[in-house]
C-alpha cells in the first residue's frame, strides 16, 4: 500500500514539459490546471483553492506570466481584481497534462475491469476507511 501511495505521489510531483519549450515544475502546473478549469479564477480563489497565502500566489502567478503561460485580465466589475486566464501556451500545457491524467485513469479502468463489482466496492470501502484516517490524522497534526 505505501508503495502505491509512492509512486503515485512520485506522479504528481512530476516536472515536464508538457507540449512546450520550458520546464514545470509540479505547483506550476498543478496552477495552470486549476486556471484551466476555473477559468477566470481570481489570485484570490486560487490562494483558497490551494490554502496558500496570497504572496505565494502572487510569486507563482508571476513566475507563469514570465513563462508566457497565463496573464492577468482586468476584473470587469472590480478594478482592484485581476482574472487569470491561459495563454495558447498555457492551454497547450493545461491540455497534456489533462491527457497524461485521462491516460492514467483509462489504463487503470481497463486493469479493473474484470474485477468483481463486490470486489469494487470492498476496495472502495477500505479506501473510503483510508481516506477517513488521513483526514483525522492530518486534522489532528493542524
Amino acid at each position: 500500500m505505501e508503495s502505491v501511495v509512492r509512486k503515485y505521489a512520485a506522479i504528481e510531483r512530476h516536472s515536464g514539459k508538457f507540449d512546450t519549450n520550458l520546464i514545470l515544475h509540479s505547483s506550476e502546473i498543478h496552477l495552470i490546471d486549476y486556471i484551466g478549469q476555473n477559468s477566470n479564477a481570481k489570485p484570490s480563489d486560487v490562494a483558497r483553492g490551494f490554502d496558500i497565502t496570497r504572496g505565494a500566489v502572487s510569486q507563482a502567478i508571476s513566475k507563469l506570466e514570465q513563462k508566457s503561460l497565463l496573464r492577468k485580465i482586468p476584473h470587469p466589475e472590480n478594478r482592484k481584481e485581476v482574472m487569470l486566464s491561459l495563454t495558447e501556451k498555457g492551454k497547450k500545457a493545461y491540455r497534456k497534462h489533462k491527457k497524461i491524467h485521462e491516460d492514467l485513469n483509462e489504463g487503470l479502468t481497463r486493469e479493473l475491469a474484470n474485477i468483481e463489482p463486490e470486489q469494487i466496492e470492498y476496495v472502495e470501502k477500505v479506501l473510503r476507511k483510508i481516506e477517513l484516517h488521513i483526514d483525522l490524522f492530518d486534522n489532528g497534526n493542524n
